[in-house]
């Protein structure tokens, strides 16, 4: 019997996820304390622990010791964020409550700015509304959230309108700047220290240039007081059938010329171009290879951030392109075990996945998270990210559900959540200078994470 245990521990070892981080003797005792409020948070629960991850309606899960010990994780960077629905929907309401030039359109429940040419009599100041009591915060909480959803709706094209809501965010360059402004604290307070934000731009040079320079303003402000913080910016376009292969190629010369002009010091501030929107519904990137390859062989720093494999679907093979366009990262990647000779091509070529869990589950494409793919992808040592996708819809704090939700489903270790959050860092888009500057700041609020948690 002893020759068997010893055989099996043996095959447990190999079988162990292939992170090569390893624990000093502090983070050993640190390690032994996340394992204890796990436990904890199991036994809290009856062990009818929802690994389907309800963040924004189980209180359960908020008033844990585990998720406070995922807010104030060191958590790197969450390289794949999109721009409108960066903040939560609480620290959204209470933002827009704050301004004199933000309004409610009460037929439609639409964020309108003052300015807006589609302002109208049905327009009420937002901050009115809910002091007057015209409407409830909950139910907005509904209307702006996936939590508004039945049962017998459709998830993706449900998702997809609730970017309406609040799609004038960036129209005004005020109220642009002071979003980002609270934008970048929001994310700074949970120990987030770079962004990577994708965003759609338009043909319109100029106002795609306003855009992209009120976020780079408000960025560069609040860079003043707090240096060690960064948010490189990535240009996108929908790959809806409605845009046609001419405008995604003027939208990629627009995203280009603004990363000529459009700076943090001497580094670039925009990265690189993606492709969005629900896979299985829209174009496929084979249609967009001669674009992609030819842009990228003219303009060989114009690096590539796509949107692959968020796809359940047998026939979806959008990571094949993925690899061929030389993406610096791939977003999700949900299909790569599907194919296990590119997976292992991924993994020679340290494709970094941005994996998002809530968003998956939320979306339908994951239903239990302890058999979410991405789990496996650790295991086999592909280079890994946890990324939240579109905090505003689907999370009570921006990427702590993430890592609240990994830990748990997938039972990590304290060396399997170090590792995720330096390749948040490692593979980001920053230049070594600001890189390392990041790196150093974040082992310095790591060790402080483990110090703390050493002295309970």
């Amino acid at each position: 019997m002893n020759d068997y245990l010893l055989l099996r521990e043996e095959l447990l070892e190999k079988n162990r996820n292939l992170v090569g981080v390893v624990l000093n003797d502090k983070e050993k005792k640190a390690d032994e304390y996340l394992q204890k409020i796990k436990q904890d948070f199991k036994e809290a629960c009856d062990n009818d622990v929802s690994y389907k991850m309800p963040m924004l309606r189980d209180e359960r899960i908020w008033q844990s010791s585990l998720y406070t010990f995922c807010k104030k994780l060191p958590k790197g960077a969450d390289l794949h964020v999109h721009s409108k629905a960066l903040l939560p929907f609480e620290y959204l309401f209470d933002f827009l409550m704050g301004r004199d030039d933000v309004y409610l359109d009460m037929k439609t429940l639409v964020m309108r700015h003052k300015n807006s040419t589609l302002f109208n009599d049905d327009c009420v100041l937002f901050k009115k509304v809910f002091e007057d009591k015209l409407l409830s915060r909950d139910d907005l909480y509904k209307k702006w959230t996936l939590l508004g959803k039945t049962h017998y709706q459709k998830v993706w094209p449900y998702f997809h309108n609730l970017f309406y809501y609040c799609n004038e965010l960036e129209d005004d360059r005020d109220l642009c700047v002071a979003y980002y402004q609270r934008v970048f604290a929001y994310y700074y307070s949970l120990n987030i220290h770079h962004l990577e934000i994708h965003s759609m731009l338009k043909t319109d040079y100029d106002f795609s240039y306003n855009i992209v320079k009120s976020v780079n303003d408000a960025y560069l402000s609040f860079k003043k007081d707090h240096p060690e913080f960064s948010v490189r910016y990535i240009g996108a376009v929908t790959k809806a059938a409605f845009f046609t292969l001419e405008i995604a190629e003027e939208i990629m010369n627009v995203v280009y010329r603004l990363k000529q002009e459009i700076r943090d010091g001497d580094e670039d501030f925009i990265l690189g171009f993606d492709l969005v929107g629900e896979e299985d519904a829209n174009r496929s990137l084979i249609e967009y290879a001669p674009l992609l390859a030819k842009y990228k062989n003219d303009h060989p720093d114009f690096a590539y951030f796509l949107h692959s494999g968020e796809s359940i679907n047998p026939d979806s093979d959008n990571l094949f392109d993925a690899y061929l366009l030389d993406a610096k990262r791939v977003g999700h990647a949900v299909n790569l075990y599907k194919y296990p000779s590119l997976l292992n091509e991924y993994k020679d070529k340290e494709i970094c996945i941005e994996s998002c869990l809530i968003s998956n589950q939320s979306l339908g494409y994951v239903k239990d998270l302890r058999l979410h793919p991405a789990a496996e992808y650790l295991k086999r040592g592909l280079t890994l990210v946890l990324c939240s996708d579109d905090p505003v819809f689907f999370e009570k704090e921006t990427l702590v559900d993430d890592f609240f939700a990994a830990i748990v489903c997938w039972n990590l270790s304290l060396a399997e959540i170090k590792h995720l959050c330096i390749n948040s860092i490692l593979y980001s888009g920053l230049q070594s200078k600001s890189r390392n500057l990041l790196m150093k700041n974040w082992k310095k609020n790591w060790d402080n994470f483990i110090e703390d948690i050493c002295q309970r």
